[in-house]
């Protein structure tokens, strides 16, 4: 009896310590998670990214059809000076025209255009050719190898208030 009572109270003693042991490497984790967590608070209370002006942000989207990861969400990994967010001008709207290669000789930077928005019916605006391109748009040439057309900017030249940047619109350039 005595030999099982001092085997139940080594048994005891060794049960103790392995939980303090366990007890004090986890105090040890909950101090380094809590040293991290104040670490990240201070470092999301100096991350602010503020406007230059008032408008409309917009998750940055890749332009290359190569590179087709999605927008940015929250708890995104990102690395640095990766594009995350575009701020559009919208007080200068632009529009790209695709223009077919027989008449691009037609078209000069310049030009009046009459513009019809597809959100906006029955209204026209007024816009200006801002610019034509060199050669032909590689992207449309690529779907369909014998139509070949450039890629001419049109500006509209009203103000257009609530306007956004992306709806469908047509060119007519005189």
């Amino acid at each position: 009896a005595k030999s099982d009572l001092l085997r139940v109270q080594q048994k005891g003693r060794a049960n103790l310590m392995q939980k303090e042991a366990q007890l004090t490497a986890r105090s040890a984790t909950l101090r380094l998670q809590k040293e991290k967590e104040a670490n990240y608070r201070d470092q999301l209370s100096k991350c602010k990214i503020l406007a230059p002006a008032p408008g409309l942000v917009v998750y940055y989207k890749s332009r290359s059809r190569f590179n087709s990861s999605p927008p940015v969400e929250e708890g995104a990994m990102v690395r640095e000076r990766q594009n995350l967010i575009t701020l559009p001008d919208i007080s200068v709207m632009r529009m790209d025209v695709k223009v077919h290669e027989s008449a691009i000789d037609n078209v000069k930077p310049g030009q009046k255009a009459r513009i019809t928005i597809d959100a906006i019916s029955g209204q026209f605006f007024n816009g200006t050719v801002r610019q034509v391109a060199p050669l032909p748009n590689n992207q449309v040439s690529w779907l369909n190898p014998d139509l070949k057309v450039y890629t001419t900017q049109v500006v509209i030249d009203e103000d257009l208030a609530g306007m956004r940047p992306g709806l469908s619109a047509m060119a007519e350039i005189i």
